[in-house]
């Protein structure tokens, strides 16, 4: 059969939008001639019937001026019909226009959506290869395949935070640390405590451990103010995983939910200069063994839970840290030691809690030469044996800072062997209090004390042993709370020190009394 039979039987058929297209505009056209028409003879009848319902009389003669008048009213009814289809066939087009646009979007975004899918098959391939080139390349992959892909950015962040929580062992050394009998192990305890010779070769971990770098690399690069493409509000789950040597520096933690839940924090890990702002962030379970530094961090509106085991090369370092709201929970120094400073802190708002069990020889809490403005401060419960709490020249213009039992069921915090100092504080507003405090063989002072205003409270502060001093004070303002001030207790002897400095004295007014 030739070219020209076949077309001779078989006709070439219209695109099916040509056709649909035609078919509803003849409907729509005769639509409107139809009901052009029903209108032109309801007019003509209306008419008829105001003027009486005259009889319709054979004319023979019809004036010029008759005549003219008759083909202006036909012309003016020609021009309103055909305007009438001129206006449904410019709606059919553009609706018609308007589906097509619709339909070939869709089909767009189909094939965009297939797009990012073969693309993010491909980056998992490539995050799963044997070779530590391949996985960063699909590293790579990913992070470009969440930035072009608004819709799957989450499933993009969500493959890289798993591939952190991949087994990995460290080449440092695990420090001690407890577990509470009823807790489970930690995803990487298994990994960390058992030897594979597979993963042991040192150009094996080393290898991995830049591929983990990398990921780490790829959230620094979106997570900061001048990111091209901001991954701000994003859900990351880091439960479980292995940092050694992990560097957060300079992160913006906006909109964000951040989870180091379980994990092992080895060597020096950095969240120094990090944003958190309107945040969720939790440490819960994790174990610090090395450096965990926050130095100069910016706190907004955020809520951010440390409770984790504490060893003894446990250094959490605040230093410089501006807290203006929010919550941040610290469950430490533990029974192993471990350290946190808030030296230079910018205390202006939010509550700041610390829970330290035991402190140690070499366990240190330190709030040096720190501004609190507007902060709830308190340490909260332990017995404390050895150790420093330095508050040496801290600045209190609001706010305050506790320490103590903060309800009044608890049993008192015990100082045996902790040396206490607030030398050189400056106390304008707010309070400093030692709540239920029991010294017994450590040495509190608060030398070179200088007081214009606020409040210092000591009440239900026992001391048994050591010392509680004030060498140098300068008070001029403010008040001073002691238990039973008059009394014969070691408290009553303090209390006529200060008042012999210039001091306030009023009996404590027990807030903590039970219900």
């Amino acid at each position: 059969m030739t070219e020209q039979q076949k077309k001779d039987i078989f006709p070439p058929t219209q695109p099916r939008g040509t056709e649909l297209f035609r078919l509803g505009l003849a409907a729509s056209v005769a639509t409107v001639l139809a009901a052009a028409a029903g209108v032109g003879a309801l007019v003509l009848l209306i008419i008829w019937l105001l003027v009486g319902r005259p009889d319709l009389e054979r004319v023979e003669y019809v004036s010029l001026s008759a005549g003219l008048n008759a083909i202006k009213l036909a012309g003016g009814l020609v021009l309103g019909v055909g305007g009438s289809v001129a206006l449904v066939v410019a709606y059919r087009r553009q609706r018609l226009g308007e589906e097509e646009h619709l339909r070939q979007d869709q089909a767009s975004q189909r094939d965009r959506t297939r797009l990012y899918n073969e693309r993010f098959a491909r980056a998992a391939d490539q995050l799963g290869s044997e070779r530590a080139a391949v996985r960063l390349a699909g590293i790579y992959s990913m992070a470009g395949l969440g930035d072009d892909w608004e819709e799957g950015r989450q499933a993009c962040i969500d493959v890289l935070c798993a591939y952190l929580r991949m087994p990995f062992r460290p080449q440092g050394s695990l420090p001690a640390f407890e577990r509470p009998t009823h807790a489970r192990p930690r995803p990487w305890e298994a990994v960390v405590k058992t030897p594979d010779e597979a993963t042991s070769s040192p150009l094996v971990a080393a290898s991995e451990a830049q591929v983990r770098s990398s990921v780490i690399q790829v959230f620094r690069d979106r997570l900061w103010t001048g990111a091209d493409v901001a991954w701000h509000g994003a859900y990351l789950d880091f439960t479980g995983a292995v940092f050694e040597d992990a560097s957060f520096d300079g992160m913006d933690f906006t909109d964000c939910v951040v989870k180091f839940d379980d994990c092992l924090f080895l060597g020096e890990c950095g969240f120094s200069e990090t944003t958190w702002r309107r945040t969720e962030a939790s440490f819960l379970g994790s174990v610090f063994g090395g450096r965990l530094g926050f130095e100069y961090s910016t706190i907004e509106e955020s809520d951010i839970t440390l409770y984790g085991d504490f060893t003894e090369c446990t250094d959490a370092n605040f230093q410089g840290l501006t807290f203006t709201s929010g919550q941040l929970r610290l469950l430490g120094p533990r029974d192993h030691g471990g350290s946190v400073s808030f030296v230079e802190a910018n205390l202006a708002g939010g509550e700041l809690t610390l829970h330290p069990s035991t402190l140690h020889k070499d366990s240190s809490i330190a709030f040096s030469r720190s501004v609190i403005s507007g902060t709830r401060v308190t340490i909260e419960g332990g017995k404390h044996t050895a150790g420093n709490i330095w508050c040496n020249g801290v600045k209190v213009r609001g706010g305050s800072i506790t320490l103590g039992a903060v309800h009044w069921a608890w049993e008192p915090v015990v100082l045996e062997g902790v040396e206490f100092s607030f030398d050189g504080a400056l106390v304008t507003g707010g309070e400093i209090a030692l709540r239920k405090v029991r010294i017994a063989g450590s040495d509190v002072h608060f030398d070179d004390l200088e007081m214009s205003g606020g409040r210092l409270d000591l009440s239900m502060c026992e001391l048994t042993s050591g010392t509680l001093r004030f060498d140098n004070p300068t008070i001029t303002g403010g008040e001073v709370a002691i238990d039973d001030p008059s009394g014969p207790t070691p408290m009553s002897a303090v209390a006529r020190a200060l008042e012999l400095a210039g001091a306030s004295i009023a009996a404590q007014t027990d807030t903590q009394t039970a219900p």
